[in-house]
């Protein structure tokens, strides 16, 4: 496991009034480890829904929102750029069980609820 510190940066979609147009206006930012290898994409799926957990609450609806993933704060080049989740990945609800978690899954949860405390 390879976990890095990346820059978050958390878009809510809107529509415009002009023309209806669909955009993304940035909401929040923070930071977390994230490990951006293939296979690892839980970690940053995780950082998404904390943050807009974090932003807008419970019951918010995570596929109305995106996240840009830098290396750096203030970086132009995104490691990860407009990462989604789809609708219905958005609206399932934790396992019902931590046995329906990996054991990588649990560490990075961990991890990021004992950072949360300082």
């Amino acid at each position: 496991m390879a976990l890095r510190t990346y820059w978050c940066v958390l878009s809510r979609k809107k529509t415009t009034v002009v023309k209806g147009r669909t955009v993304f206006d940035q909401v929040d930012q923070f930071s977390c480890e994230l490990d951006l290898d293939q296979g690892m994409g839980y970690t940053v799926r995780a950082a998404l829904f904390h943050g807009v957990r974090q932003y807008a609450g419970d019951d918010a609806d995570a596929s109305e929102y995106r996240m840009d993933v830098y290396g750096e704060p203030g970086n132009d080049h995104a490691a990860l750029p407009a990462f989604t989740v789809p609708p219905d990945a958005a609206t399932q609800r934790p396992a019902a069980s931590l046995a329906d978690y990996g054991d990588d899954e649990l560490l990075s949860e961990l991890a990021w609820r004992l950072r949360g405390r300082t």
